[in-house]
C-alpha cells in the first residue's frame, strides 16, 4: 500500500507542472498554511510534513528536471529547519529512499546516520507500508488536501493545554540541538543555487507561529541568540533573495490547530496577507 498523501501530491503535481508557475517545497508549515485558492496565480504546494532540508532539496531537483513552467519557487527560512534536530530525520524511507541517493549522500557527507536510512529504505521499506496498511485496517484516514493545504481542522484557541501542545514540538524540535546549525542549511544552499541554475526566482518565507509556542522555544534556546544567528546566516548566505517575515503576521489563536501550525482559516489569512506582501515587492 502506498503513502497515499504523499502519491497523490506527486500525482497531482505531473497533471499541472505545465500550468504551474509558481511551486513551494517545505515542510508542515507551509503544508498546513500555504492556501493555492487564496494566493492564487497557478501555484501549488508541494510541501510535505515533516521533510528536512535533503529531502525538501531531492524533491526540488525531481520536480525541476521535467519540462516545466515554474517562475518562482517558495522555500521555507524556518529556525526549526535549521536545527540540527531535522539533520538524520527522514521521514517514510519507502517513499523518500527511491528519492534520494541515500548512499552517496551518506559517503559524500560521511554520515553514518543516512547509510542506515540508505539500508531501511532498501531493506526495510516494506515496514513503512504495513504501518500504512495498519491505520488504514484501523480506520485512520490521511489529511484531506484542501485547496493545496493538508487541512488541520483543530482551534488552538478552544484547547484546554496550550503550552503542553506547544511544548511537544519546540522540546522536539530545539532541546540539546545547534540552531542555526550549518549543515542543516547547507541544503537549503543547494536550493537555492540549483534555483538560480534552473533560472527560478526562489523566495524565501517564515510561517506564523503561536506566542506560545515562542515561549516553550525559550525554555531550550535563547530566542535573541537563535534568531540573530539566523538573520546573521541569511544576510551573508542569501542578500539577493527576497525574504518575507511572518512569524509574528497571525496572532489569533483562533487561526491555529496548534502552537505552531495553521488551521484551514489561517491558511487562508496568510496566503493572502503573503500574495499582497509579493506583490508589493514585486516578485508576483
Amino acid at each position: 500500500m502506498k503513502n497515499s498523501l504523499l502519491n497523490r501530491k506527486e500525482a497531482a503535481l505531473t497533471n499541472q507542472l505545465p500550468v504551474i508557475k509558481i511551486l513551494v517545497i517545505g515542510d508542515s508549515h507551509l503544508a498546513a498554511g500555504f492556501n493555492t485558492k487564496h494566493f492564487g496565480h497557478q501555484s501549488f504546494n508541494y510541501a510535505g510534513s515533516g521533510e528536512n532540508y535533503l529531502q525538501n532539496f531531492y524533491k526540488l531537483n525531481s520536480v525541476l528536471e521535467q519540462p516545466n513552467a515554474i517562475k518562482t519557487v517558495i522555500l521555507p527560512f524556518e529556525l526549526h529547519s535549521a536545527s540540527s534536530f531535522r539533520n538524520n530525520r527522514i521521514t517514510d524511507h519507502s517513499y523518500y529512499g527511491k528519492q534520494i541517493p541515500l548512499l552517496k549522500e551518506a559517503i559524500s557527507q560521511q554520515n553514518i546516520s543516512l547509510v542506515n536510512d540508505f539500508i531501511k529504505s532498501k531493506a526495510f521499506s516494506y515496514l513503512d507500508q504495513l504501518g500504512n496498511w495498519r491505520k488504514w485496517q484501523k480506520g485512520f484516514k490521511p489529511r484531506e488536501i484542501k485547496d493545496g493545504i493538508e487541512v488541520r481542522s483543530k482551534n488552538f484557541a478552544n484547547s484546554t493545554n496550550q503550552q503542553q501542545i506547544a511544548n511537544r514540538f519546540a522540546k522536539l524540535q530545539f532541546k540539546d540541538a545547534t540552531v542555526p546549525d550549518q549543515f542543516a542549511l547547507s541544503h537549503l544552499n543547494r536550493m537555492i543555487q540549483l534555483c538560480k541554475q534552473k533560472n527560478k526566482q526562489p523566495i524565501l518565507v517564515r510561517m506564523p507561529v503561536s506566542k506560545n509556542y515562542l515561549e516553550e522555544v525559550a525554555k531550550y534556546q535563547n530566542l535573541d541568540t537563535i534568531e540573530n544567528g539566523a538573520t546573521t546566516y541569511r544576510i551573508k548566505h542569501f542578500p539577493d533573495i527576497p525574504f518575507f517575515d511572518l512569524r509574528d503576521s497571525i496572532t489569533n489563536l483562533h487561526h491555529f490547530s496548534d502552537g505552531n501550525h495553521l488551521n484551514f482559516d489561517g491558511s487562508i489569512k496568510l496566503s493572502k496577507s503573503l500574495a499582497k506582501a509579493m506583490q508589493e515587492k514585486g516578485v508576483l
